[in-house]
């Protein structure tokens, strides 16, 4: 299977369990996200790959994390009035890397 079709099946995961985590109306519905959740983790893998065989071994680079410190702010500005919103920030993320893999 190609690295990119791995790649969005993996980013529609994350998209898919985000939104139900994030307007889950019980728990029996949030434990649907893990669920949908599985396949999200073989999205970086592909991606290595795809980076791989895109640029010489030597110019490969890790790209700095940001995404903690805006989840915390985002949950921590969020929390009283929609705790899930953090949640729709992942999902949001998770589109523009489908459009990149396509």
């Amino acid at each position: 299977m190609e690295d990119s079709v791995i790649g969005v099946i993996a980013c529609v995961s994350r998209i898919a369990a985000s939104v139900v985590n994030a307007v889950a109306p019980t728990r029996s519905v949030y434990f649907l996200g893990p669920v949908l959740d599985m396949f999200s983790s073989a999205g970086a893998t592909s991606l290595r790959s795809m980076a791989s065989k895109l640029v010489h071994s030597d110019e490969i680079a890790l790209v700095p994390v940001i995404y903690s410190p805006i989840y915390s702010v985002v949950y921590l500005s969020t929390l009283s009035s929609f705790s899930g919103a953090f949640y729709l920030i992942s999902a949001a993320l998770a589109v523009p890397a489908i459009g990149l893999m396509m």
